[in-house]
């Protein structure tokens, strides 16, 4: 797994690409835990280029969401691929997360 990060008007993204399971979610843990750290946090976690995602990463993403509640922030998907969505869809986590099918659209709606 792959992850870099950007800012646009003080929105934090965080690009992942490859397998988010239960060896690489530790990573993409402390990058989502690195950019909660600020009071108020914005967070878009674009998924486009994730082939892979199981319980252990949902289960990051999940803690992610949590702490952005309890910090008075955001934190968003985007741009999640089919296999992906349909984890979400399954888990009934598409209506948990604020889903977007392009970073730009999220962007849009902070």
């Amino acid at each position: 797994m792959e992850i870099s990060s950007r800012k646009i008007n003080e929105i934090e993204i965080l690009d992942v690409a490859g397998e988010v399971d239960l060896y690489s979610s530790p990573q993409l843990r402390q990058w989502i835990l690195k950019a909660m750290g600020h009071r108020e946090p914005r967070l878009i976690v674009h998924l486009a280029q994730v082939s892979y995602i199981d319980s252990s990463g949902i289960a990051t993403l999940v803690e992610g969401w949590q702490m952005a509640k309890k910090n008075h922030g955001k934190l968003k998907l985007a741009a999640l691929g089919p296999d992906t969505l349909e984890v979400f869809r399954f888990a009934r986590l598409d209506t948990v997360f604020n889903i977007y099918a392009t970073v730009e659209e999220a962007l849009a709606d902070f």
